[in-house]
């Protein structure tokens, strides 16, 4: 009996043994298993990684160019814009430049102008203060403007009285290039010019511009003696 009993001790105990030894190795076989299984992750992970970091660059580079070939239009009309906007400043520019000298030449023609009409206002009053010898002056004056506005050059076209008044010469004589001469004698009447420029109406005006014709002083010059060099 005791023999029995420790035959199935010993039994019992190389069968725990033995199922020890098939544990151990099974669970160095399945350790074993889990490291291999890891590093297969690892690799797994870092061939991903690998991977995503390639298609990210690939797609990143992908979109630049993309960007840029859909923003380059927008930057070269951007340059043409520029261009044109810088063209179109410069040209307002001398605009600028070109209607400033213009404006300064107008102002300095209206200034003459503005001196002109001063020295006419002044040699008018002068002239209604005066006797007959200073409206004469007047009026001989005005003559030589009314030749001048008209395109006539002094002394190329004209010549004035330089004798003197007592020696009966024509006040202005004028050259018509046909070797020719047109005497003109100034005979202004202060009184008839103010009421012909201050007439209201038309017929006003022309009669008071008619009323000196009518005047002896006048029809003295149609019969006056001009020396020999003036017929």
């Amino acid at each position: 009996m005791m023999t029995t009993i420790l035959v199935g001790v010993g039994a019992a105990l190389v069968a725990a043994v033995v199922v020890y030894a098939l544990m151990r190795g099974a669970i160095a076989a399945a350790r074993a298993e889990v490291r291999a299984t890891d590093r297969s992750v690892e690799g797994l992970r870092a061939e991903f990684a690998s991977l995503a970091a390639a298609t990210l660059e690939g797609k990143a580079k992908s979109l630049a160019e993309q960007n840029a070939a859909q923003v380059r239009p927008l930057f070269d009309q951007l340059a043409v814009r520029f261009g044109e906007l810088r063209q179109a400043s410069e040209q307002a520019r001398e605009a600028n430049v070109r209607l400033g000298e213009s404006l300064k030449v107008k102002l300095d023609e209206v200034g003459l102008k503005a001196q002109s009409l001063g020295r006419q206002a002044d040699e008018f009053v002068a002239a209604l203060r005066g006797g007959s010898k200073v409206q004469g002056n007047w009026g001989e004056g005005i003559l030589a403007k009314v030749l001048e506005d008209a395109g006539l050059r002094r002394g190329e076209n004209f010549v004035e009285q330089t004798g003197a008044r007592e020696a009966g010469l024509p006040d202005v004589t004028v050259f018509d290039g046909a070797h020719r001469k047109i005497l003109i004698d100034a005979k202004v009447n202060i009184v008839d010019f103010i009421a012909a420029t201050n007439a209201a109406r038309a017929g006003d005006a022309a009669e008071a511009a008619t009323t000196p014709a009518a005047s002896p002083s006048y029809g003295r010059i149609m019969i006056r003696p001009y020396p020999i060099p003036y017929k």
